[in-house]
């Protein structure tokens, strides 16, 4: 995956952390395959695929979330402010 940053930003290699809750599922540009649906009370955790990348995204269990199925393609946004990259050096 790439993401864009500031231009004073160094290159190279690091890791991306976003909390679960902030990964924005069924919107967005970026296409996903959902792999796993698992219920969590009020919440669904959603385990998907970004182009070979794993990702855990928690959403309310609601009726937005009714249409979400294991196997399906779908969306996802993910918010820059919530993306944290931290250097593997």
């Amino acid at each position: 995956m790439r993401f864009a940053g500031p231009q004073s930003a160094p290159m190279g290699d690091g890791m991306v952390m976003i909390r679960p809750e902030r990964i924005h599922v069924g919107t967005g540009s970026q296409p996903a395959m959902i792999e796993r649906v698992t219920f969590a009370g009020s919440s669904l955790r959603i385990a998907l695929n970004v182009g070979g990348v794993k990702l855990i995204a928690e959403i309310p269990n609601d009726e937005h979330s009714r249409n979400l199925e294991e196997d399906k393609a779908t969306h996802i946004d993910l918010l820059a402010d919530a993306v944290r990259v931290l250097p593997l050096n």
